[in-house]
């Protein structure tokens, strides 16, 4: 115990919940430590058990401590302040600049729609309330595209990933529950776990995403669901390889073997890596989720989830009380893209495209340390830089906007970064590439901003 807490100055059950903020703040006490029990410690400190028990209660409805019964406390890894929605991606209208923020697909890599592609959409009126959520002809098309590796799973379709990942939370969450998500990570999916009154718990990443180390302490700590992106990880580009697949599928079934798990395969059509999803091991527990937005386009707002028919049957019973199933028109539209031989060449073209552009920038920026199989994948790139203020403003006088890397960090790390989303022709990558050298090196010790 830090000697702090146990020198005779704490006299308060209030001092007492200061003294282990203060610890927490400054590294006293470390993610992942064991308090002893409350007894013991109560002897410690110098005070009633029942003072050191409330003093507890109130840590942990703060989300500073997590007890684990006859495991023991545990302090929670701590995530910065959730006052304000993270994610909100800003609107320039009007405004002459090259975005490279939002993780919007470049538009030039979609397939072009033909009037072949509208085939069936003729009739708003054609389903009634009762028919089937997911289109048959939909439905034939995704399992002809992700079996064998989802054959067995039931199916069902949403608006859009972020939709998918709410339905699935709120059914497999309540008030208080602890969520494992990826450090850095997408920060909507921050937002959706608050906003589902869940409570965060960051779990380091590498070159291959959650690091099992990490996930351990959070399996630990009692996190109930994890959230992982299997590849193309945003923003890291990172993509889980079987190694890590098995790692993470053994530390489960060791330390939590219930746990929920949703896989957001966010790019799923246009990553250049294998997908490892953790549902080829744990197909009774994992909800894998598939978007098309980056493939096929966002306004599709369409996602498939392949998961045990317990769960999918739970999510369109809950559906049933609100919109009951995602439009059947937008259903038959990619259906019928993802039957064209056409179109399919073409979302494999944007696949490839992505990728030249991934590998241009790299060598571009001489990022340090990457080895063929550490190279991202999908639409954004991670990028070191100096000094992200100075990189972000560098790069906007010159009309080029790029995201700040702090909005996808949960806790604080000594690198900082920018995301640059790769929705930049060939021909505009030489233009700004010496703008994107210049801003990712740019050093300004004494900025003010």
């Amino acid at each position: 115990m830090p000697e702090r807490l146990t020198d005779g100055s704490v006299n308060s059950v209030r001092e007492l919940i200061r003294m282990v903020e203060e610890l927490v703040a400054d590294g006293g006490l470390r993610p992942g430590d064991r308090l002893p029990p409350v007894r013991e410690l109560a002897t410690l400190v110098g005070m009633s058990p029942s003072s050191v028990a409330a003093a507890w209660r109130s840590l942990n409805e703060k989300g500073l401590l997590r007890g684990m019964g006859r495991s023991g406390t545990f302090v929670v890894k701590q995530t910065r302040p959730s006052n304000n929605i993270r994610w909100r991606p800003h609107f320039n209208p009007g405004v002459e600049a090259i975005e490279l923020s939002t993780g919007f697909p470049d538009r030039n890599l979609l397939p072009k729609i033909q009037p072949r592609h509208f085939k069936g959409i003729d009739d708003l009126s054609a389903y009634s309330y009762l028919d089937n959520p997911v289109l048959d002809n939909l439905e034939k098309a995704l399992r002809g595209i992700f079996e064998p590796e989802f054959d067995g799973f039931s199916l069902t379709i949403t608006d859009g990933t972020l939709d998918a990942i709410d339905r699935l939370l709120s059914i497999t969450t309540t008030r208080g529950d602890l969520v494992a998500v990826e450090d850095p990570g997408f920060p909507a999916i921050f937002d959706l776990v608050e906003a589902n009154q869940g409570r965060i718990l960051a779990v380091d990443t590498d070159e291959h995403g959650m690091t099992v180390s990490s996930l351990i302490s959070a399996l630990t700590m009692g996190a109930k669901v994890i959230i992982s992106q299997p590849r193309a990880q945003n923003p890291t580009g990172a993509s889980r390889n079987d190694q890590r697949m098995r790692d993470i599928v053994e530390a489960i079934s060791k330390y939590a073997p219930q746990v929920t798990v949703i896989e957001d395969d966010h790019s799923a059509l246009i990553s250049g890596r294998e997908l490892n999803s953790l549902a080829h091991l744990l197909p009774r527990q994992t909800a894998y989720v598939a978007s098309f937005s980056k493939s096929h386009g966002p306004d599709l707002r369409l996602a498939a989830i392949f998961g045990p028919a317990e769960l999918i049957d739970e999510l369109q019973e809950r559906r049933r009380l609100g919109p009951a199933w995602s439009s059947r028109a937008l259903q038959r539209l990619l259906a019928n893209l993802l039957l064209d031989d056409e179109a399919l060449e073409q979302v494999e073209d944007a696949k490839h495209a992505y990728q030249i552009r991934r590998r241009s920038i790299e060598s571009l920026l001489q990022i340090p340390g990457l080895t063929e199989n550490q190279r991202g994948d999908g639409l954004n790139i991670w990028v070191p830089v100096v000094n992200e203020r100075s990189a972000i403003l560098s790069l906007a006088t010159n009309g080029i906007i790029v995201a700040p890397g702090s909005d996808f960090k949960l806790t604080e790390s000594i690198q900082e970064h920018i995301r640059i989303t790769l929705c930049v022709s060939d021909g505009m990558l030489e233009t700004i590439a010496p703008l994107l050298v210049s801003a990712t090196s740019y050093a300004t010790a004494n900025w003010r901003m």
